[in-house]
């Protein structure tokens, strides 16, 4: 009978740290990277008491503004580098649903390359996609929906995730 491979803390820890390394210019640069700038005057307008689309206009979804005034309101206004720590706590919150995905599916094995295929490629091609923008921001609620949808159990609740789980598993959002 052939056992599965166990995972050694080394190994997460390991992919931790390749993605920390990965995202270290970013975690150093004190400046916004590509679209912060505009996303932060929304959210400073926020932070101030502003209204999104009334008072300072951007065409994102309002959970991109949400989340920088979250930051800025905690941080401190313009703070980037608390900003890029967000977006790295941001991308290992995705890489731990893509690991339950893979781990769901298949084995262990599949979601730790399932996690460290995600901290290489997200950021791959330029410097830009190291920023936290809209379409970073969207992958986290979309894999852990379909972490809750590919599920194992049978139970009434888990039905009921699986529910609430769908409309976020689907692509449809007006273009």
């Amino acid at each position: 009978m052939m056992r599965a491979p166990t995972h050694s803390w080394r190994q997460f820890l390991g992919i931790i740290l390749l993605t920390v390394v990965i995202r270290l210019p970013s975690l150093l640069h004190p400046q916004p990277i590509d679209s912060e700038a505009m996303y932060s005057v929304v959210a400073n307008e926020i932070v101030d008491g502003g209204r999104p689309y009334i008072d300072a206009v951007e065409r994102k979804p309002p959970l991109l503004f949400w989340t920088y005034a979250a930051v800025f309101r905690i941080a401190g206004k313009f703070n980037w580098k608390a900003l890029h720590v967000v977006a790295l706590v941001w991308t290992l919150c995705a890489m731990a649903g893509l690991y339950v995905i893979g781990s769901e599916l298949s084995d262990r094995n599949t979601g730790l390359i399932a996690a460290l295929f995600y901290s290489v490629f997200q950021p791959w091609g330029t410097w830009k996609n190291v920023s936290l923008d809209g379409e970073m921001l969207m992958n986290l609620p979309i894999i852990w929906a379909w972490a809750i949808a590919f599920r194992r159990s049978s139970s009434n609740s888990s039905q009921q995730e699986r529910f609430w789980a769908r409309p976020s598993c689907s692509n449809n959002r007006p273009r």
